[in-house]
């Protein structure tokens, strides 16, 4: 199948996987809870996630579920002065660019984007509906976005990296060092 008729999803996750992140679909809030507990438990010693306020973040279905599995959900602004002291932080995802690989969080006025920046592993939820297959096609939800205020985004194309120590490429120094995204399903039928 030529790239060009790949569904965005495939494309997007492609193009992550060469800045060195990876991306997977998941299929239904248990699949989320489930991902998201297995990451918590290989790569934390605590069952402790950070997360930011909004989106699929948001959804009681997945606190729930996770609260179920022994993952608590922190919100960045329950975390008071600790938020750099979580390993592992959970963001939705606005806007996803599949081209480029890159992620668009935030947005809204309270989006910091400290959960994206700050732990050592960023899990983001990414809708299949809100992957746009390049730039071009992503300007008029730019548009309404800007329309409604919203400006306050951070822009994330692969885990942290540097080539300004020794001029070698490092990974993780001014942020995460991995980065999950977990494309869920909300188009079965769709492009997605």
């Amino acid at each position: 199948m030529p790239a060009s008729a790949q569904p965005y999803h495939e494309t997007f996750a492609a193009a992550l996987g060469v800045l060195g992140g990876r991306a997977r679909r998941v299929r239904g809030g248990r699949a989320v809870a489930d991902a998201i507990e297995i990451i918590a438990r290989q790569h934390s010693d605590s069952a402790s996630v950070l997360y930011e306020p909004g989106g699929l973040v948001d959804d009681v279905a997945l606190h729930l579920a996770l609260r179920a599995r022994g993952v608590k959900l922190v919100s960045v602004e329950s975390a008071g002065a600790q938020p750099a002291a979580f390993e592992i932080g959970l963001t939705s995802v606005e806007l996803a660019i599949a081209q480029s690989g890159t992620l668009l969080i935030g947005g809204d006025v309270g989006g910091w984007g400290l959960v994206a920046a700050l732990p050592r592993i960023h899990i983001a939820l990414l809708r299949t509906s809100d992957i746009e297959p390049d730039l071009s096609a992503a300007f008029p939800r730019f548009e309404r976005a800007f329309s409604h205020g919203q400006r306050n985004w951070v822009w994330v194309s692969g885990p942290s990296k540097t080539a300004d120590i020794a001029m070698q490429l490092v990974t993780g120094v001014h942020g995460p060092n991995m980065l999950e995204v977990l494309i869920v399903d909300d188009q079965p039928g769709g492009r997605g």
